[in-house]
């Protein structure tokens, strides 16, 4: 967490959301250039449980964000879903350690998967309906700001 807090990556901040507990943290993730969410700052919380190691943290945007893998109610990540995409294009299959659950995040910006999604209206507006999907996915963007 201190390596990663003190890290001179331009794509992401991160901070512990209460000094008092060390498994949640919340960080900002830049989207990539070439994401449909291109300029915006996502907020997110990351909750690590007591078997990290073992299970994968929770994941919950603190910002409105329509993507496949995010619950239009809670805006709850389903980063078991995300895991599964990233490591199939980057040959890992290990629990992720911290820097790579942002990476994570931040990659499924771009390379949107729909398989096992939580949000299916979503999932039908990128298959079927590129341009209303970018132009919800750039209001996302805008108001990422406003977080």
């Amino acid at each position: 967490l201190h390596d990663l807090s003190h890290s001179n990556q331009e794509w992401f901040r991160l901070t512990l959301s209460d000094f008092k507990d060390i498994f949640t943290w919340k960080t900002y993730i830049r989207a990539p250039d070439s994401s449909p969410y291109n300029g915006g700052r996502f907020p997110f919380e990351i909750s690590f449980p007591e078997t990290y190691g073992i299970e994968l943290p929770a994941v919950r945007v603190l910002c409105p964000l329509w993507h496949p893998q995010v619950s239009v109610e809670e805006y709850q990540v389903n980063l078991s879903a995300m895991w599964e995409h990233f490591c199939s294009k980057n040959k890992q299959d290990k629990i992720p350690r911290g820097e790579e659950v942002l990476q994570c995040i931040r990659f499924c910006l771009t390379e949107i998967d729909c398989k096992n999604c939580v949000n299916e209206e979503a999932k039908t507006t990128y298959l079927e309906q590129k341009l209303d999907f970018n132009k919800k996915a750039f209001d996302c963007a805008q108001e990422s700001h406003k977080s």
